[in-house]
């Protein structure tokens, strides 16, 4: 016999940020209060180890109906039945009110390649930090990505840790987004790049 879910009403949210993995049920729960109070969720931690798809389906709502400005993706292995929700999780990012995007993990190539990004108008802070004993390379579809992200923002802070930018063109392509008369910081620590 299937269970049929409950709904509820959630009738006052005080959480403007959310730091821990979450479970289906705490995923879906958030996902509904963040329809119902789409203007308290601030920062958000996307950790995808406690999920399954379902749990994962509501990841993705969770940036299209909230008021995100700053947003944690861990970027760990995931099993390839899950690739297309993957991608969604930043195909949903509202880009408009982004200011601080923090990618974090050994699969940051895997999780931002075949996403797209039309301006993020209020993306201050972009950092990727690979983690693993070598610098984690990212392929130019990911530079891409990023190029579209730097371009399209007023960015001041760039920090690209343990991460590999070798390839024909792939430092130049980000390093020629940059606004400078924005620019304010910049840390490379542990890259490579030609």
């Amino acid at each position: 016999m299937e269970k049929t879910p409950v709904a509820f009403q959630i009738l006052q949210w005080d959480c403007d940020h959310i730091f821990f993995p979450l479970s289906d049920f705490y995923a879906s729960s958030v996902d509904m209060a963040t329809q119902q109070h789409p203007s308290f969720l601030a920062s958000f931690t996307v950790d995808i180890t406690s999920l399954s798809a379902i749990g994962l389906s509501s990841i993705c709502n969770i940036p299209h109906h909230s008021g995100l400005e700053y947003h944690h993706i861990k970027c760990v292995p995931f099993d390839l039945i899950l690739a297309d929700s993957i991608v969604q999780v930043l195909g949903h990012v509202q880009w408009s009110m982004i200011k601080s995007l923090v990618l974090i993990g050994n699969r940051i190539d895997d999780w931002i390649r075949n996403s797209t990004v039309v301006t993020a108008p209020q993306l201050q802070c972009l950092v990727m930090q690979g983690t693993g004993s070598v610098p984690h390379q990212l392929s130019h579809d990911s530079v891409l990505f990023v190029h579209r992200l730097v371009y399209s923002s007023p960015l001041a802070t760039l920090s690209l840790q343990n991460i590999d930018l070798r390839g024909t063109g792939n430092w130049e392509l980000i390093v020629d987004a940059i606004d400078n008369s924005l620019f304010e910081t910049a840390a490379l620590l542990d890259r490579r790049f030609s």
